[in-house]
């Protein structure tokens, strides 16, 4: 195989797997016939541009090479929402895939063909358009030359950026990244197309169902996000594993020194961790060690072997084929060379520089002091308005907490944790600067392409949404959460003026939530069960909220720090894997 512009002809006639699953193989061949059925849809539609949405990597697959046989402009939304869609009305004429019914864009479906497709893909042309994870704000859409992307293919399938073990064609790859992300594109979709390897069908729900799927295959590699890795719960099933794993790549975002522990101690695998944007494509990855004593080295990035690097007022300034002009770039990454003078250290982003009262803050800044502190493990600081009728901005944090915080919050409140942890900042930053909003949880939120971007955290910022913590895991399906119960909640309103008290249904409504959080559940209740209140929840409280899952349900109970039961009940859900 030469490129991927001829992924098409050369998979026209061979029988090859392309994705395995459960349900069975689908070839290199199936893959070019469902091509050339996606193409005959969209020459009929006379579309311009259309926006492809699809869990599944075989139907993603040939829709996409559907569109640019066709020399249409494939558009990758991250999501679906209805704000997304709105904007995707000026950019495309159909969309195709699991789009929302009512969807206001003509939708198209895969013609019936009797010939796979051959077509040789014109990689000079604009085919191909991504959205950023908008994670200093808006999403932006970025338009791609194929050539961008197939060079970065060229690159990883020759050299494989540093991985471990050598990757035969017998390799599965497995992919916890959605395809609709640039990162998911090149390493679960084309990477396997070029390399002639199968990819598991479909995205798959992080941890149990991937971990059981890679002890079907003999051998595997994984598209992994820095949020999984952060945080690897153990799992009998990782003995088996280990063996199997030949590779981990990670993308997306910076994986904490406790990832990297935590995914060497439970893989035996250091992952190559990728440096890079939707608008650069990659830029320079890195593969850390860990010594006896803890210490982790290996910390420098290295440039991809086709990535020029040069540093400008302590910036990245990059050329690459992979960018859309020839000239040098200069990028918002903050950097230093190292010694060696081939490796770079990276400081943070340029752009997250934020004036609050006419004061320049750095939001690393803010971010590296609170990790320093050991009280929390991932930190989230962003501005955002101090309420909805405000034009006044303050700088927010959400932040994973440590057990250790999570015993202080159980012991002396949430308000105990805030004040250590501003008293740290005012050793780097003015007070005036200091954060107003905290939020603490198990899990900063993600968006759909597995980034904890801004828009994600500020989910935790709603006044419904309930905060809790990890207290302790004692197994994969029982959890110990602490609840801090704000006194503003706009659920004790009215309920009752001289005794306020959290209603039952709110205790109900927020086990279901951090329920399906914690555990990734898309649920419906269908009911209580064995639903009890034996003492109220009161204003400024901080409670235990104890959940295990079982065949029965999701049981929950609500106790105050010394163990007396306040509520308890079964959720009878129906979930969907």
């Amino acid at each position: 195989m030469t490129d991927c512009s001829r992924v098409l002809p050369e998979a026209a006639d061979d029988n090859r797997a392309f994705t395995v699953s459960d349900a069975g193989v689908r070839t290199r061949r199936d893959f070019a016939l469902a091509a050339a059925g996606w193409k005959a849809a969209v020459q009929a539609s006379g579309a311009k541009a259309v926006a492809l949405y699809f869990s599944d990597i075989f139907d993603s697959a040939a829709a996409l090479f559907g569109c640019w046989a066709a020399g249409v402009r494939a558009v990758l939304p991250a999501d679906t929402s209805e704000a997304l869609v709105e904007r995707l009305k000026a950019e495309v004429q159909a969309v195709a895939g699991e789009f929302p019914v009512g969807c206001p864009i003509a939708s198209l479906t895969c013609q019936q063909a009797s010939e796979p497709c051959r077509d040789v893909i014109d990689a000079s042309k604009p085919l191909v358009a991504l959205f950023t994870s908008g994670s200093t704000g808006t999403p932006t859409m970025v338009v791609k030359r194929l050539s961008q992307l197939f060079c970065e293919i060229e690159s990883i399938n020759a050299r494989g950026h540093g991985q471990e073990k050598e990757l035969t064609e017998n390799t599965v790859v497995f992919s916890t990244v959605s395809q609709q992300h640039i990162y998911g594109l090149l390493f679960a979709l084309l990477w396997p197309l070029r390399s002639g390897r199968a990819v598991w069908h479909t995205r798959i729900l992080y941890p149990e169902e991937l971990l059981g799927h890679i002890c079907k295959v003999n051998e595997a590699a994984w598209i992994a996000s820095p949020a999984h890795l952060n945080r690897l719960p153990e799992h009998p099933l990782w003995a088996k594993v280990r063996p199997l794993l030949r590779a981990i790549y990670s993308s997306g975002g910076p994986l904490s020194d406790e990832g990297l522990k935590t995914t060497l101690l439970r893989t035996g695998i250091a992952p190559v961790e990728l440096l890079g944007s939707s608008e650069s494509g990659g830029i320079a990855w890195r593969k850390r060690s860990v010594e006896a004593d803890g210490r982790i080295i290996g910390t420098g990035y290295r440039p991809l072997p086709a990535t020029q690097i040069r540093i400008e007022n302590s910036l990245l300034v990059i050329k690459s084929p992979q960018l859309s002009t020839n000239d040098w770039e200069t990028t918002a990454d903050m950097v230093s060379l190292n010694a060696d003078g081939e490796t770079f250290t990276l400081l943070g982003r340029a752009d997250r520089i934020v004036k609050i009262e006419g004061k320049r803050v750095s939001l690393k800044t803010v971010e590296n002091a609170l990790l320093a502190t050991g009280l929390v493990s991932e930190v989230k600081a962003f501005s955002r308005k101090t309420n909805a009728q405000s034009t006044v901005e303050r700088i927010a944090v959400a932040a994973v907490t440590t057990p250790e915080a999570s015993r202080l919050i159980l012991r002396a409140g949430k308000r105990a944790l805030v004040d250590t942890l501003r008293a740290e900042l005012l050793k780097h930053i003015e007070r005036v600067c200091l954060p107003r909003q905290w939020r603490f949880t198990w899990a900063l939120p993600q968006n759909a392409l597995g980034k904890a971007t801004t828009q994600a955290a500020d989910m935790l910022f709603s006044h419904q949404a309930p905060q809790a913590v990890l207290l302790v895991a004692s197994n994969a399906d029982a959890a110990d959460m602490v609840l801090s119960v704000p006194a503003d909640s706009p659920y004790f309103e009215g309920h009752f003026p001289e005794f306020a008290l959290l209603p039952g249904v709110v205790q109900v409504q927020w086990a279901k939530d951090i329920a399906c959080r914690y555990w990734n559940l898309e649920a419906n209740l269908l009911g209580v069960k064995a639903l009890k209140f034996m003492s109220p929840i009161r204003p400024d409280d901080t409670v235990i909220l104890k959940l295990s899952r079982s065949a029965a349900g999701v049981a929950f109970v609500y106790q105050k720090p010394d163990g007396s039961t306040l509520s308890r009940g079964t959720l009878v859900m129906e979930t969907e894997k």
